[in-house]
């Protein structure tokens, strides 16, 4: 099974330069003190007119956005093992800000048990203590990556925050994998 593919991607410099100003004028999630969660939806219409770039870039792989949302850490251990309960077999990862040196790591034997984040987002949790990790990537650029398998985030401590934007599709990215 391939768990990720690194991509290609058009106006990946302005995208990211645009993703942290909206990040930092038009919502509140850079504000530590209000921090709930690693995973956050974003508001698409208004996250694509102010980074319309994210458009046109995933028009290349014959993609359109479904839904835009951020993954933001402070510290390692805001993430465990887990497999997302979205639908998608996988979504376009962006890395945004202090990504470097940090890895999603994919696991072939998690127990897991679906919960409710406090974003509201509903996914599952690992209950297997030994995961057996089968592969990674360091989120240095654009990726297909598969968040229907079992997989968790490593950051540095001193490298905070950490965000990757990350993006679910129509068609499913996954499609781009399979």
């Amino acid at each position: 099974m391939e768990y990720y593919k690194k991509i290609d991607f058009k106006n990946y410099d302005a995208i990211t330069t645009k993703t942290l100003s909206y990040l930092e004028t038009k919502t509140h999630h850079m504000d530590r003190s209000k921090y709930i969660g690693p995973y956050i939806p974003i508001d698409v219409r208004g996250y694509l007119e102010h980074v319309p770039e994210l458009t046109e870039a995933l028009a290349e792989y014959g993609l359109f956005v479904e839904t835009v949302s951020i993954y933001l850490m402070w510290k390692p251990g805001d993430v465990k093992p887990h497999i997302d309960y979205t639908g998608n077999k996988a979504r376009i990862n962006l890395p945004i800000l202090n990504c470097e040196g940090t890895y999603t790591k994919f696991y072939d034997n998690l127990i897991t048990k679906r919960m409710k984040l406090n974003t509201g987002a509903t996914y599952t949790v690992n209950k297997n203590p030994q995961p057996n990790c089968v592969d990674q990537i360091e989120m240095t650029q654009a990726a297909i990556v598969r968040v229907s398998a079992g997989h968790s985030v490593e950051m540095i401590a001193e490298n905070y925050p950490r965000i990757t934007l990350t993006i679910s599709t129509i068609p499913d990215a996954g499609t781009l994998l399979d």
